[in-house]
Formats: C-alpha cells, sequence, structure tokens
C-alpha cells in the first residue's frame, strides 16, 4: 500500500487517520482557493475577508511549484503532514499556491470543501512574475540557478521564467480539469466580474453561509486592488507589450498544448 493510500478512518471510511475524525468534521465544509501565482491570489482574499478576518493561508513550499530542474535549483519543503494538517484545520476559507497531488484532493474531499482554482494567461503570468521580483526579491519567486544567480539578475529573465512554465503548469492542470473543481479565470474577475463571482458564490454552495462571507455584492464591494501590495495593473493581455520574437517562439514550442488544456488562445 502506498504513503498516499495509507490513511481509513474507521468511522466514515474516507482517507484521514480515525483519531483526527472529530477535528475533521468539526470543520467540515468550507471554501478553499489555490492559484498558480500572479494570478490575482489577493482578489480572492479580498473577497473573502470581513474585517481583520481572512482567509487561511495553507503551506504549500516551493518545492511544489518550482521543482528543481535544469533551470533552476530552488527549493524550500513543507512536509506532507503540516500541509494535512493545514487543510483539515482551517475554518470558514483559506488559499494557497497548493500543486495539485491525489492526497490533497482527498483531504478536501473529505471536509466536503468547495474548491476553487484560479488561472490566468500564462503570457501575463509571465510578465507578471518579471516585475514582481524587481519590487520583491526576498520572494520565492526570484528563482536561484545553478550557476548561482538569482532570477532578477539574469540578462533575459522572462525568457528564463519561459522556459520554467511548462513544468510549473503542468502541476496545476490537474486541477483545471477535476470536475468537481470550479476554474475561475482571472481575465472574468476583470472583465466579466458580476457574473463570475455569482458562479463562485453558486459553486460554494450551502457552505457560503456557515462561512459568514455575506451576499454575493459583499464579495465584489470587497474588492480593492490598491490595498493589495503585489497588485500592479491588473489588466488583460499586456503580456504583448513585452514578448519579443525570441520570446513568442519558445513560448509557442514549449506551451502550445498546455495552452490549450487551460482554455486560452495561441
Amino acid at each position: 500500500m502506498s504513503q498516499e493510500e495509507c490513511y481509513v478512518c474507521a468511522t466514515c471510511g474516507l482517507n484521514h487517520p480515525t483519531s483526527q475524525h472529530e477535528e475533521i468534521m468539526k470543520n467540515k465544509g468550507g471554501l478553499f482557493l489555490t492559484s498558480f501565482p500572479k494570478c490575482g491570489t489577493n482578489i480572492i482574499g479580498q473577497m473573502w475577508t470581513i474585517g481583520e478576518d481572512g482567509p487561511h493561508w495553507i503551506p504549500h513550499g516551493d518545492n511544489y511549484l518550482y521543482p528543481r530542474t535544469k533551470y533552476t535549483r530552488r527549493e524550500r519543503y513543507v512536509r506532507r503532514p503540516k500541509i494535512e494538517e493545514a487543510i483539515r484545520t482551517f475554518s470558514r476559507v483559506a488559499y494557497s499556491h497548493l500543486a495539485f497531488r491525489p492526497w490533497i484532493w482527498r483531504e478536501f474531499e473529505a471536509r466536503d470543501a468547495a474548491v476553487y482554482v484560479l488561472i490566468r494567461e500564462p503570457r501575463d503570468v509571465a510578465v507578471s512574475q518579471m516585475y514582481h521580483i524587481q519590487k520583491w526579491p526576498e520572494a520565492g519567486l526570484n528563482f536561484q540557478f545553478p550557476d548561482g544567480s538569482f532570477l532578477r539578475e539574469r540578462k533575459d529573465p522572462l525568457m528564463d521564467i519561459i522556459k520554467t512554465l511548462p513544468l510549473r503548469w503542468d502541476q496545476f492542470i490537474p486541477w483545471v480539469e477535476h470536475p468537481e473543481v470550479m476554474t475561475v479565470r482571472f481575465e472574468d474577475l476583470i472583465e466579466n466580474r458580476w457574473e463570475t463571482v455569482a458562479r463562485m458564490f453558486i459553486h460554494g454552495g450551502w457552505r457560503v453561509e456557515p462561512a459568514g462571507l455575506g451576499t454575493i455584492k459583499d464579495w465584489i464591494d470587497r474588492i480593492d486592488p490598491d490595498k493589495s501590495m503585489t497588485y500592479r495593473r491588473g489588466e488583460v493581455g499586456t503580456w504583448r507589450e513585452y514578448f519579443q520574437d525570441r520570446h513568442k517562439k519558445k513560448f509557442n514550442k514549449i506551451m502550445a498544448e498546455r495552452m490549450e488544456a487551460l482554455g486560452y488562445p495561441m
């Protein structure tokens, strides 16, 4: 039996230790958002924040987002038990940059949480990351390379970011393809906000009321990008201002299949 399949609760038959059944059932329900970095995560955080009470942050570890490759060597590991405990014990709402793992999905399934995945046009994400690391050099997105240099110091950081995209997006595409997970697009939050937030509200179902999150209008009224430290422009399609021919050629070569899976045109 694999490590991922070793927990079967004697009380309910779900994938968690029997000793933790009461704790999990106490926190049953809830809303959870996972997002690829630089897709507008803080917009959802604002929607789900009441006063000073915002979503819980589920630790993910850079190892789930940026596995060591020939392009980057940065790793910050978060062990599975810590992630499991955070998922089992958060109340109301939570968010993170959790890549898809079957055992992670089973944790949310066990507590019957409404799960969302937030994505954005990958070329806009790449540009956003390029600017993010200039403002926040200590951020995890400022990858370190085998020669010891950091991403923001590289001759062509945008190209280096593009080279990492396939491996990173491959870990989030399963969320998009999962039939019980709602895909939320950054573009829809910007250009078609009311309908998108309404669909999110409906997807939350019975879990919204006990979370005390208010109405659809409340969710929308709480959005204020200017209060986000990581907000820059929040526009759609600005990658065209930064991608040169070499960037386009490389991106088209390595990301065509992923773009189709994500539902974005080339």
